[in-house]
């Protein structure tokens, strides 16, 4: 919390009208405000603050008492997380302080610190940098640039860019304040320890880890030489925790949130709040290594401690969430969907149903909703959310783009492909505006932009909004991180999809180098990466070396997840097409079989992926005649995805054909040529005539008319095609 400014009652004067036994009686109700304010009693301490204030400026709305109750006042409502209400007072108090005391006077920056805090937690970062680097600047002109104000000022303009994901900009400052630390306090002062640590959080946000580590490491080692109390190791700890984790050092991260859960519970007790942050630290490092059973049991404990303590808490409601996540990740939707949805009840309660993070429940659910093909309930959760943000933060501000980005990905789910892209490009436009053309969030928006283009085939537009959000992740996350991977994934597949394979090759090869750089061999992403490249083998006709690249992938994700995983069925799925090229059924069909077997098991028989399943097995059985069988197999799959996408969605499209082709192999032509021609009617709705898809429906009539001997329908379709 920070430092209360106690308020000091002027003696005389134009500005002390009222009687001394009023004024006497005013100061003593500001102490008890300072006093509940120190006791964390915030509500009270407010109710105190505005009594004083109102006598305060009855008396002279522009004195130095009503300066300070009003930034007090601020405080206290800061501290309760009211934020917009907090800004007013900073905003009332400033202009008087600045007057009575002058602009550079200390308490007057001090409240200028204040109002950019309250900003900053609104999201409006712009005005929050301005304040902040007006005070920088106050503090170099008149402390000089090395005096400890100046380097905390320096500090709170690196953390504000920091916010904005600006963080080549932020470790500029964050730089100044390790050097002048260790210039004015020396290499081993505790002070610099903690700005070591700021600094290293800044580089493990960039994936420098080869850099942010060791910082963190010297960090503790200043403080262990200073015989600090466990207690501030135990912070240091967690920071170390998180980058170890960030690089995908699971043990490791493991052992040392292990060690401040130990710390915590010996210092401050089982019961203990602090104790709670660290079991959820464990449980979820723990969750990271795939043993989400394991993790559930320590987000169990934190939030008993949680409801003991704090009872229908925003704390509380996380805990709720993080129990939830658990079976989210087993794939156990029905099972997870409860605990949001009490989370939501508790955010409601205590925040009210317009609050900001009653939206973040609301958008959970949803994804609860799609993950069980719910798609329209979630879309109406979504809507909901968006309203709350939208009167929350104003139509126009960041704060609304990720529930856009939310629903337009659930209207791609839902093939709305229109809907959609205007709902991301909605997003796009909020983000450019308060956050820049360059900040992270728009290099993810214009990959969602990509991602409805390659949907519908529009791969030389999807081509183009890719090579933008490269571009802006390189530039702020520099060429070797994560997200820079990934959209280098992104930009490769849209090329690989125009067949510009050598193109696409270096872009997937760096993925993978960046991917097994930071986070080694043993990752999920590490195995999508050699998935793509063994891909992209596949469709030039390497065949062994596609079916070796998908089997390297497919031990990585069984090691990491287990044999019977849902995380394997990407590799299991591919490795089996990879086979049937080289025509090696029996394995390609047993694999698809035991994929089959994993999704029903994890999803049940009504969910899509479970119909892709059956699909898959189907296509097994094609080349080896077994028509009937693969038959079957279709009509299961159609029959999921009529029941949960409706009878339109291009997914209805894609299964017609296989059936077609099924029905045709048993000389049911008839059959055939309806369920073709109803695939080419919906995906010319759906994708327009255009497209890849449609044309390729097109070719599947033309082909089913040559062999109904209609040589003329067969020829215009042909022509289509084309």
């Amino acid at each position: 919390m920070r430092t209360i400014l106690i308020l000091c009652l002027l003696a005389g004067g134009p500005f002390a009208p009222a009687p001394a036994l009023a004024q006497t009686d005013t100061s003593q109700i500001v102490e008890a405000g300072n006093a509940e304010l120190r006791a964390g009693r915030y509500a009270e301490a407010e109710r105190l603050y505005r009594q004083a204030l109102a006598v305060y400026q009855a008396l002279d709305p522009n004195s130095q008492n009503t300066g300070v109750a009003l930034n007090n006042l601020g405080l206290a409502l800061e501290n309760q997380r009211k934020f917009a209400e907090a800004e007013q007072a900073y905003l009332a108090a400033h202009p008087i302080r600045a007057r009575v005391l002058g602009a550079d006077h200390a308490d007057t920056l001090g409240t200028l610190i204040n109002l950019a805090d309250a900003q900053q937690g609104q999201s409006k970062f712009a005005p929050a940098e301005t304040n902040f680097r007006t005070v920088l600047a106050a503090r170099e002109r008149t402390l000089g640039a090395e005096h400890a104000d100046t380097l905390i000022a320096a500090g709170r303009v690196a953390s504000v860019l920091q916010a904005q994901a600006r963080y080549r900009d932020a470790e500029a400052f964050y730089r100044r304040l390790v050097v002048g630390r260790e210039k004015t306090l020396g290499p081993s002062h505790v002070e610099t320890a903690y700005a070591l640590r700021a600094l290293a959080g800044n580089l493990t946000e960039q994936s420098r880890f080869a850099e942010s580590e060791p910082l963190i490491r010297r960090a503790i080692g200043i403080l262990e030489a200073a015989r600090r109390p466990e207690v501030d190791l135990a912070s240091f700890h967690t920071s170390l925790g998180v980058a170890l984790s960030r690089q995908g050092k699971f043990a490791d991260a493991e052992t040392t949130y292990r060690k401040v859960l130990e710390i915590r519970e010996r210092l401050s007790g089982s019961g203990s709040a602090e104790t709670a942050v660290a079991l959820n630290n464990v449980g979820t490092v723990v969750s990271r290594a795939g043993r989400y059973a394991e993790a559930e049991g320590y987000y169990r404990r934190a939030l008993a401690i949680y409801e003991k303590a704090l009872g229908d808490h925003l704390s509380t409601a996380r805990a709720i969430d993080n129990i939830g996540g658990t079976y989210t990740s087993r794939s156990m939707y029905k099972e997870a969907e409860p605990y949001f949805r009490r989370a939501l009840a508790m955010r409601e309660k205590v925040g009210g149903p317009w609050h900001p993070d009653t939206a973040g429940s609301l958008t959970q659910i949803a994804d609860v909703l799609e993950a069980q093909s719910r798609y329209k309930e979630a879309e109406d959760l979504i809507r909901r959310a968006l309203g709350i943000r939208e009167k929350a933060f104003g139509a126009g501000h960041s704060g609304i783009g990720g529930a856009l980005l939310s629903l337009g990905d659930n209207l791609t789910t839902q093939a709305r492909y229109a809907e959609a892209e205007a709902a991301f490009r909605r997003a796009l436009a909020v983000f450019e505006k308060g956050l820049g053309s360059e900040h992270p969030d728009v290099g993810v928006t214009l990959g969602r932009i990509g991602g409805v283009y390659e949907t519908q085939g529009k791969y030389a537009l999807a081509e183009a909004e890719f090579r933008q959000g490269l571009a802006i992740a390189e530039k702020v996350y520099g060429a070797e991180h994560l997200t820079t991977a990934w959209a280098a994934r992104n930009l490769a597949r849209a090329l690989r999809s125009q067949g510009k394979y050598a193109a696409a090759d270096p872009l997937y090869r760096r993925a993978l180098a960046i991917r097994q750089n930071v986070l080694g061999l043993e990752a999920s992403a590490t195995a999508d990466s050699i998935g793509d490249i063994a891909g992209l083998a596949n469709e030039r006709g390497d065949y062994d070396e596609a079916v070796a690249g998908y089997r390297r992938a497919l031990a990585i994700d069984e090691k990491v997840h287990g044999r019977d995983h849902v995380f394997t069925l990407g590799a299991l799925d591919s490795l089996a097409d990879g086979l049937e090229n080289l025509a090696q059924f029996a394995e390609a069909e047993a694999l698809h079989r035991r994929s089959l077997a994993i999704r029903e098991k994890a999803y049940g028989p009504d969910h899509p992926s479970t119909a892709w399943g059956y699909s898959y097995a189907g296509d097994d059985l094609m080349p080896q005649a077994r028509f009937a069988e693969a038959e079957t197999l279709y009509r299961k799959a159609l029959a999921v995805h009529e029941r949960l996408h409706g009878p339109e969605h291009p997914n209805v499209a894609t299964l017609s054909i296989d059936l077609a082709y099924a029905l045709a192999r048993q000389d049911r032509l008839d059959e055939a040529a309806g369920a073709v021609m109803r695939a080419l009617s919906i995906r010319a709705k759906a994708l327009g005539p255009e497209h890849p898809s449609t044309a390729w429906a097109a070719n599947g009539v033309a082909w089913i008319r040559e062999r109904q001997k209609n040589h003329v329908d067969s020829e215009q379709h042909a022509r289509r095609a084309l």
